[in-house]
């Protein structure tokens, strides 16, 4: 029982992705303001609404897609069309390189759903900068 134990403690560590410190303190310093209400908006557990970034667990549900959407949109990352704005990402989020905002913002062009287009660019950026 207990190498089973020990066996999923390993397995799931593996599977965490820690962003560096750094880049956590930025995300957390621009979120803070409206993490609360988009997790409440969106029944998006506390723990997970104020983690997911620094263990790079991005939950593949509509909840949290939207969850997301209400972060860029109160964060200005997303324009009113719903589109990614380039600039106000770099400049907000400085722990970004900016040849990566590129490639997650252009991930997400075709993306029409704004919540998925949300999902997307986060799960490019986190994959990307651990």
């Amino acid at each position: 029982m207990k190498v089973c134990g020990l066996i999923l403690l390993f397995s799931s560590l593996a599977l965490t992705k820690n962003v560096p410190p750094e880049m956590v303190d930025i995300w957390n310093s621009l979120v803070d303001p409206f993490v609360g209400s988009c997790a409440s908006e969106f029944n998006i557990d506390n723990e997970i609404a104020r983690n997911f970034f620094r263990l790079g667990q991005l939950p593949n549900d509509r909840p949290f897609h939207c969850f997301l959407r209400c972060l860029y949109e109160n964060l200005h990352f997303l324009t009113p069309q719903g589109d990614f704005d380039y600039d106000m990402v770099v400049t907000k989020a400085h722990y970004m390189p900016p040849h990566l905002a590129e490639k997650c913002i252009s991930e997400t062009k075709a993306i029409m759903d704004i919540c998925g287009k949300s999902y997307v660019g986060a799960k490019c950026a986190i994959d990307s900068l651990v």
